[in-house]
């Protein structure tokens, strides 16, 4: 999250701290990336793109060469215990046609229902259509607030494939629009960071 903010819009720009997120996510998982094909990935101006990553590479965040952009490897490391999955549920049990699965993995679940309340109500400000915060301890699945066992399971198992295998704590948010996406994710970080 600091890395976010620090690298974040100083001022009005065509940019936001959802897209600077977006930008260190996709260059984590795509490796060296030309300015072009990750102004298309983010869905902003390539005006915007060249304030977004000065600003990144005034943070020492990622390095710059002919062939494109990537992340200095201190960052790339720090982001790789984060999982993100987008999926279509395959039932009712999720009750939104897009889904966007965000797991901090080796990340102490410490939330109380009060915490929860507060990162729902943070990921709901930035325009998702529902989330459900849940962790995940010694490989088992638990929501805060949701005492229906039977349930539990039934989201588990329709999760099953796409979480990774390691405690921490888990979002999953619904989603209609793919442009929601990264401002989805910096919402639900931004409010477990809190609780960290």
């Amino acid at each position: 999250m600091s890395v976010i903010k620090e690298a974040g819009p100083s001022s009005p720009t065509g940019y936001t701290e959802a897209d600077v997120l977006g930008a260190l996510i996709a260059l984590r998982d795509l490796g060296r990336i030309g300015r072009s094909r990750l102004s298309r990935i983010l869905g902003i101006g390539e005006g915007s793109l060249r304030g977004l990553l000065k600003n990144l590479e005034k943070a020492r965040i990622i390095e710059r060469s002919r062939s494109g952009v990537s992340l200095v490897k201190w960052v790339a490391r720090e982001l790789s215990s984060m999982h993100i999955a987008e999926f279509a549920p395959a039932s009712s049990v999720i009750p939104w046609e897009r889904v966007v699965l965000v797991q901090l993995c080796n990340v102490k679940p410490r939330l109380d229902y009060k915490g929860v309340i507060e990162v729902r109500d943070n990921t709901l400000r930035w325009g998702s259509l529902g989330c459900i915060i849940a962790t995940i301890e010694h490989g088992r699945l638990k929501i805060t607030g949701l005492e229906n066992y039977g349930l539990v399971r039934e989201i588990e198992s329709e999760l099953q494939n796409y979480i990774t295998d390691c405690d921490g704590v888990l979002g999953v948010i619904g989603c209609d629009k793919r442009a929601l996406r990264w401002a989805l994710i910096y919402g639900f970080l931004e409010g477990v960071c809190w609780f960290i």
